[in-house]
């Protein structure tokens, strides 16, 4: 067997500026790091930095890394690689503001599975990233993120307040207060019978928002909303098949009449039901109020266009970079954690404009469950 040989380094070195600018090696060095106990001349220093740039030469910073400084290299962690547009969105903002910065962002992928978050954290500390933002997982331990998150390691959790149970800088969209404006709208447009549809598959985030949604109402005198868990996974960019959504066309058979607002998990799946509502012949707005949440590109292109909650992503990105970037200049566990809430808004279209629409009173609705 033939033994393999070396990697071929496609970079210019060190060694191959000091040969182009027919100095040594420790002057390149000195004169590109700027040491102060390097006195080399002005031309010849010029001339190394003229070379430099002609090569096209960069510092390696692994070399960095291993002498126990900065490589301006991000992570960020994800769900999943098809997650949706919020989850994109997020990591586009995060990525600019870093980029402005120097830093280079790698972006990877836990499946949802504590398992994989721990392997890919040592992953990252492995490439020796100055800092992480990670989506948590669901479930699990956390054993990885809870030690880095001791031992004060520049980390930044997204959506994680409330999550989890050990103190870390966080980013999270107050997803309750998301509910809370969909349920003031619905009783502004007078609806007094709501329907929240929702996948079995369970996420702290939605569940925020349907008990800010159920709350709200319930505190207001109105009856508890009905609840419809399906097979479906929301957090996806795959397009849905047309068999996947029969669950949806059942639902809305048997229980035609029955309700007179219908909020979804996401805008996706609002989208999914409003199409399956005009099928069956049933009217949006008049028959059916419809509201999303995430407020993604397609609502607003939609016919009729999605009422929903605007998730300020961008903000949360810019926030989440912000948060890490602080802690990286001060490298100190013991500087005080920050919890930053974003406030979603909310934008009312068609698919909830009702003509002549009053506001409900609790009576119209029935006594709260």
């Amino acid at each position: 067997m033939q033994p393999r040989k070396p990697r071929r380094s496609y970079r210019p070195t060190i060694t191959h500026v000091a040969r182009e600018a027919g100095v040594a090696i420790a002057t390149v060095s000195g004169i590109l790091n700027n040491r102060g106990d390097c006195y080399a001349s002005v031309p010849t220093r010029q001339r190394v930095h003229d070379v430099a740039r002609r090569l096209g030469y960069r510092p390696s910073l692994m070399a960095h890394a291993l002498h126990g400084r900065a490589t301006k290299t991000l992570g960020f962690l994800v769900p999943a690689l098809d997650v949706g547009e919020v989850v994109i969105r997020t990591m586009a903002s995060f990525e600019e503001a870093a980029r402005q910065q120097g830093f280079l962002t790698v972006t990877a992928c836990t499946q949802n599975d504590p398992e994989i978050e721990d392997s890919v954290l040592g992953s990252l500390l492995d490439r020796h990233v100055d800092g992480i933002v990670i989506y948590p997982t669901e479930q699990g331990p956390h054993a990885r993120l809870r030690h880095l998150a001791a031992e004060g390691f520049p980390i930044v959790t997204l959506d994680g307040a409330g999550l989890l149970d050990f103190p870390v800088d966080d980013v999270s969209i107050s997803q309750y207060d998301g509910g809370r404006l969909q349920a003031e709208h619905l009783m502004e447009i007078g609806c007094r019978r709501t329907c929240f549809v929702n996948s079995r598959q369970r996420w702290y985030v939605n569940d925020q928002k349907a008990a800010g949604l159920e709350d709200t109402l319930v505190r207001a005198g109105y009856p508890r909303p009905v609840h419809i868990d399906l097979d479906l996974v929301v957090h996806t960019q795959r397009p849905w098949e047309p068999r996947e959504l029969e669950p949806i066309r059942d639902f809305l058979r048997a229980h035609r009449g029955e309700f007179d607002a219908l909020v979804a998990v996401g805008d996706v799946l609002a989208v999914s039901v409003m199409r399956c509502s005009i099928e069956l012949g049933i009217r949006v707005p008049d028959d059916l109020a419809i509201i999303g949440f995430n407020d993604i590109f397609l609502a607003s292109q939609v016919v009729p266009s999605l009422t929903t909650v605007h998730d300020p992503v961008e903000q949360m990105g810019r926030f989440a970079f912000q948060l890490l970037e602080e802690r990286l200049r001060k490298q100190d566990a013991r500087t005080e954690l920050r919890q930053v809430k974003v406030e979603p808004t909310f934008c009312a279209r068609a698919s909830t404009a009702r003509q002549h629409a009053q506001p409900a009173s609790p009576d119209d609705g029935g006594t709260a469950a």
